[in-house]
């Protein structure tokens, strides 16, 4: 066999050891259908969650003119329970069409829903780019209890910008724009914002989430950052934060904030190189997580990337370390981004804390928090890298739900929308200092090519997910799909257990679960076979390790995923991925398979090239096959390749054309050359170029050449060299 062969063959079976550690046949056990409820809008209503209060069984979501109040039934149903219509005048729908907008645009979307109290409600829209707020009566009917209020500052102009609010201490926070252009940034309370055009404290910013904390109010938002521009442009991620008692300052800062400082949130990949996904694109709010508060986002590569995404969760203790650290700034615009001297820092009060009047603050703290908003130091994410990594598809949404599970250990379980209509449920555990990340399932809920933009939890039992003139409502858990023991328990689902006595995949809420008497085995598969010996559910499946793509890191724990067709859908309803176990049979009887198929691939492809090179690749004894003259890749060649020599076996074409009348070969006056002579090697006539007529020189290397082919390897080019040098 020629030892090309040889090597495809060794590159055939190390692709199957590759293929082998990533991907393996194992079996799995069949689930009922998901069932998935739907509400539908137009697809231009742009659809957008605007409150859901806990253990509430209704949301409230915004509109194209019009904001639904939207119930949800013990058994997932989605239904209109009320809603209120508020469309744009028709003097304000004909100026927004005079400003050079569509039709689509000039309408009012609702995008800010606030409970003042327990008798109004603050609702503001769009209004055809001229925001408006009005407030609303308890429980809501429609009537307004108030005039129209102009909401700039307050409200975004396009339905589209992305911009993050919440209400707290009887105050609206907003963070969006002030202006038509969408170019005047700012994080505003009435009558108090950012400086205006100020590149420092907001550079182009999309903000995402914006929550209330201890004494802040903390905005998550996306930036192009100035810390970067001398070696490019790059948009990182922040988190700012403002004094919820913050008043405004001395003199000409009345309104202006006093507090506002912003600090990056590193989510990568760590190593000497770290990866990081710069690109925050959702957060949830602020959740509790064995006695720590705890914040997830999903944060993505640039678009220009490749396509990646990640969910890292930050803990609010490293938030708030991370503005007590020390600030950063630039000395000109040619000098590099460095941390400030904290013997340069005003002393009483520093920087940005809170004060009781920031009014009686020193004109030296607030010219140096307008001048210095940056923080050195970034916030790193809990366990010092993502929960979640994937490749080739984008997230975009995320949601969390605490579970005990009936081992008694506390879970968090998420759920993150993607952009290709599917919904991942995963959730994560530390074991000796490393994450391990187990994917229970993912759903196809929505239509290929909808966005899951946004998630929230309703009712303890069920996510709504919204997309732009669509929601559908998932089960939080779903153990009906495990219908054997064996199922039940591989699932890994913290929130499903196997009930003996009624022989049924159930939800569990603790390790008794009110008597019953639930099994449960998260990982082990032998506990499980001792605990189902007679359960007949295997099945043949993939399952994949590492990332959801297995892409750009080593894996740490089997994800474990089947389709499952549903068929009580219309249209065949969503995709449902299950999770099953090994089988050391199945293994064995699929990497035979794949073995052979391999070797018989790698042993075609070495003939194949084998061929090709004994064709053109020249031996390194006896004649050649066949002569080209080109040159060959040995050290001589090379050699030549670099000589003055080169042009005589370059060019082996003998039909020759006349040179352009721009060719260097002119005379100094522009005056065509008669063409040249073309000899039987295919070279140029010489003659002409340095007085001499070499055309005998090289018919008598030609002739040497046909007398000895036999030792063309070791006398050909010296005799070439001798003749011509």
């Amino acid at each position: 066999m020629h030892y090309l062969e040889v090597l495809g063959l060794l590159l055939a079976l190390h692709t199957v050891v590759a293929w082998d550690k990533n991907q393996i046949y194992v079996p799995h056990a069949k689930g009922a259908p998901l069932t998935v409820s739907q509400f539908t809008t137009n697809t231009t209503d742009h659809l957008k969650l605007l409150h859901s209060q806990p253990g509430s069984q209704s949301v409230l979501v915004g509109g194209r003119n019009a904001l639904y109040n939207i119930s949800v039934t013990d058994g997932g149903a989605l239904g209109l329970s009320g809603s209120i219509q508020w469309g744009s005048t028709d003097a304000h729908r004909e100026l927004c069409l005079l400003k050079g907008k569509q039709h689509s645009d000039c309408q009012n979307y609702i995008r800010i829903y606030a409970q003042v109290n327990t008798q109004k409600a603050l609702i503001c829209g769009t209004n055809s780019y001229k925001p408006m707020c009005r407030h609303f009566n308890l429980p809501l009917d429609g009537a307004g209890g108030g005039d129209n209020e102009e909401a700039q500052g307050r409200c975004p102009y396009s339905p589209t910008h992305s911009s993050a609010y919440t209400f707290v201490d009887g105050h609206l926070f907003t963070g969006t724009v002030a202006d038509f252009s969408e170019s005047d940034a700012l994080i505003y309370r009435e009558h108090q914002r950012t400086e205006q055009y100020d590149l420092k404290q907001l550079n182009q910013p999309a903000f995402v989430r914006a929550t209330a904390y201890s004494d802040y109010v903390f905005f998550v938002f996306r930036e192009i950052s100035m810390e970067f521009m001398n070696c490019g442009k790059a948009v990182y991620s922040r988190i700012g934060r403002v004094c919820r008692t913050d008043r405004g300052g001395p003199g000409i800062f009345i309104d202006r904030w006093t507090s506002f400082l912003k600090a990056r949130i590193n989510c990568s990949l760590p190593g000497d190189y770290p990866f990081y996904f710069d690109n925050v694109i959702a957060m949830t709010d602020i959740v509790n997580v064995e006695g720590e508060d705890v914040i997830y986002g999903v944060f993505r590569t640039p678009e220009n990337s490749i396509e990646g995404s990640a969910i890292c969760a930050f803990r609010m203790v490293d938030i708030i370390e991370a503005f007590e650290g020390p600030f950063k700034a630039q000395k000109d615009s040619r000098s590099s981004w460095l941390p400030v001297f904290p013997n340069t820092l005003p002393t009483d009060p520093r920087p940005g804390q809170c004060v009781e009047d920031s009014r009686t603050l020193p004109s030296s703290t607030v010219n140096f928090v307008k001048n210095h908003p940056l923080m050195e130091r970034a916030v790193p994410a809990m366990n010092g890298e993502p929960l979640l990594v994937t490749t080739g598809r984008q997230l975009e949404s995320v949601v969390v739900v605490q579970q005990v599970g009936p081992n008694g250990r506390n879970y968090s379980v998420l759920f993150a929308g993607t952009r290709d209509g599917s919904l991942l449920k995963f959730y994560t555990e530390v074991v000796d200092g490393t994450v391990k990340t187990t994917i229970v399932a993912e759903w196809q809920i929505l239509p290929r090519r909808q966005v899951v933009s946004e998630l929230t939890v309703v009712g303890d039992q069920w996510i709504v997910a919204v997309s732009g003139g669509m929601m559908v409502s998932v089960r939080v858990e779903d153990c009906g799909n495990w219908t054997s023991c064996g199922a039940c328990l591989t699932a890994r689902d913290p929130m499903c257990g196997w009930n003996e006595g009624s022989r049924a995949c159930e939800k569990v809420s603790g390790m008794y679960d009110g008597g019953r008497t639930l099994l449960h085995a998260m990982d082990d598969e032998e506990i499980v076979r001792s605990i189902c010996p007679d359960d007949n559910w295997i099945e043949e499946r993939v399952v994949t390790r590492g990332t959801v793509s297995n892409v750009g890191r080593e894996p740490e724990t089997d994800y474990l995923v089947h389709q499952h067709k549903n068929t009580s859908c219309p249209n065949g309803g969503p995709d449902v991925i299950l999770a099953g176990a090994y089988s050391a049979q199945t293994m064995a009887i699929a990497l035979v398979a794949v073995a052979a198929v391999a070797v018989a691939v790698g042993a075609l492809v070495g003939i194949v090239v084998g061929h090709r090179c004994r064709l053109e690749c020249p031996l390194a004894t006896g004649p050649l096959e066949h002569h080209r003259n080109q040159l060959t890749w040995s050290a001589k060649s090379r050699h030549l390749a670099h000589s003055k020599d080169v042009n005589l076996l370059m060019n082996a074409n003998h039909l020759y054309s006349p040179p352009s009348p721009h060719s260097a070969i002119f005379g100094p006056h522009d005056t065509p050359q008669p063409p040249r002579k073309v000899d039987n090697l295919g070279l140029v006539d010489l003659e002409g170029m340095d007085g001499k007529d070499r055309r005998h020189e090289s018919k008598n290397s030609t002739e040497s050449l046909e007398k000895d082919p036999n030792n063309f390897k070791t006398d050909t080019l010296k005799k070439v060299k001798k003749t011509y040098i």
